[in-house]
């Protein structure tokens, strides 16, 4: 079992990796989004200005890499047109405040340190995730395939009650709210942040559509990442009751 971003997921199948995203992890929509942020007195209003501009992101290759490809590639400008720095979560507020980046992006995963970001202020959002991508799955926990074939019963069941918990905490935001903020005070974090959280940002039965991945197959196919028909949603997502072994 593993996860990853959904683009991070395409590219280590088409290297060879001979698993299937099974579940989706995460994804975005009108109430869970990822958003990039500056301080109040920027001149950065638009994604017409990051151009030039030095962006945080958790990590390279993943969601918000991708999305400031695409917004780039929006306004007909190259994917390297921003730089790219990775900055650890707990120090995104750090970074910004203190001049060493131009812009912040804190993923809709880190809805706790965007909410903290926020309530502290002199801070505004420039863009989002939905604004570029629209409605779509974030990432998958992806398993490998012979593991289905010879556990189909066990896989299916995993994803049956991982859509399961994805509805109860879609229902129960509050509760939820109290078992993240548990998790994240025995981990030794502040668990007053989980009063932040939005979501987990999935559809209900946490189901997904071809557009899911195929979205993130067409810019890689574009971008020469990903040679042209090598890969397509249908080889990619997991069904329950599949066994096929190639």
């Amino acid at each position: 079992m593993g996860s990853a971003a959904t683009p991070a997921v395409i590219n280590s199948i088409a290297g060879g990796n001979d698993f299937v995203a099974a579940y989706p992890s995460n994804g975005i929509n009108k109430d869970v989004k990822s958003v990039f942020y500056v301080l109040e007195d920027s001149p950065i209003k638009s994604i017409a200005d990051i151009a030039g501009k030095t962006i945080s992101v958790n990590t390279l290759g993943a969601h918000l890499d991708y999305t400031v490809r695409e917004a780039l590639h929006g306004i007909g400008l190259p994917p390297d047109a921003a730089k790219l720095v990775v900055v650890p979560g707990p120090q995104l507020e750090q970074t910004l405040r203190s001049h060493q980046v131009d812009i912040a992006g804190l993923g809709y995963w880190q809805a706790t340190f965007a909410g903290q970001l926020v309530s502290n202020g002199g801070v505004r959002g420039v863009f989002n995730d939905t604004d570029v991508l629209g409605e779509i799955v974030g990432g998958f926990v992806v398993l490998r395939r012979d593991f289905i074939a010879a556990n189909p019963d066990a896989a299916r069941n995993f994803v049956e009650q991982s859509a399961r918990a994805s509805d109860w905490s879609r229902q129960n935001p509050d509760e939820t709210r109290k078992l993240l903020a548990d998790v994240l005070n025995r981990r030794g974090e502040n668990g007053e942040l989980a009063r932040y959280w939005t979501g987990f940002g999935l559809r209900e039965k946490a189901a997904v559509t071809d557009r899911d991945v195929d979205f993130w197959v067409n810019i890689l196919e574009r971008d020469g990442r990903l040679p042209k028909g090598k890969l397509k949603a249908a080889d990619i997502l997991y069904r329950p009751g599949e066994t096929k072994t190639n």
